[in-house]
Parts: structure tokens; sequence; C-alpha cells
């Protein structure tokens, strides 16, 4: 499975941080050519996949439109209650992957692209980011 930086990329890069009810925005996920798992191993971009990991709270688990029913699951861990679902992609070429993500709810999302696992139905997961949604922050008089 891909280990290193030159295996996957992201983009945009890093953590990413929007104020809520911004415009959706796209996520791409690329796959370098020349690097092994492509060029000797045969993965492309239909082995690619976005998921997002939320923790949600009360009626927050059923607002969220921007996920696919393809894979949705709920985990339970120490009182806090999380989900996972994989964003709808599309194939844009060989090695790359797009997917829009849709800042309608305040909160912090952890956003993987991951590779699937050959014969099976797992992914694995390369380029981690979180995506921060949030408020401006109010206005204070400093008199």
């Amino acid at each position: 499975m891909p280990t290193s930086i030159s295996d996957l990329v992201s983009l945009p890069r890093g953590d990413i941080s929007k104020l809520v009810s911004s415009s959706p925005f796209e996520l791409t996920c690329h796959m370098n050519p020349k690097h092994e798992f492509y060029a000797k191993r045969g993965f492309r971009a239909k082995d690619l996949g976005f998921f997002a990991i939320e923790e949600v709270a009360g009626n927050q688990f059923s607002v969220r439109k921007n996920f696919s029913d393809i894979f949705e699951m709920v985990m339970v861990d120490e009182q806090r209650l999380f989900k996972e679902s994989q964003l709808e992609s599309t194939i844009v070429n060989d090695t790359t992957i797009l997917s829009s993500y849709d800042p309608q709810v305040v909160g912090s999302t952890h956003v993987d692209c991951r590779i699937k696992v050959p014969k099976s139905d797992e992914f694995k997961g390369i380029c981690k980011q979180v995506i921060h949604v949030g408020c401006e922050p109010p206005f204070f008089n400093m008199k």
C-alpha cells in the first residue's frame, strides 16, 4: 500500500477553514503515475475514494446532504458519536478523482483520500486533512 507523499496527494493541501454556508468547493486526489502502485501494480483512479468522518450531535446527524449513500456507518467512541461516509467522486482521468464538499454545518470533518485494498472491500487512508467550518467571530466593542 502507498506509504509516502509521492504516492498520492489531495488538493487543496493541508487543513481547510471555511465559513458556514459558504460555497461548495472541490477536493481532488491525485496518484503519481511514476510511482510503483500506478506504473507496476495497476492502481488507477477507480481505486481511489474520499471518506469523511465527522463528529455529530443531535439532529446534525441527518443535516449533511453532500454525502452519498455508497457507504455510511455510525461509530461510538467514549460517549462521542461519529459518522463516516464516502463522498461521491468523479473520475477525472486515470490518476485523479474529484469530489465536492458543501460547508453547511459548523464543526470539523476529517477527510481522507483512500485507496482500495486489492481483493477486498476495504480502503486504506493515505492523504488526511481536516475541514473546519465555522462562523465569523462576533464584533466586540473594545472601549
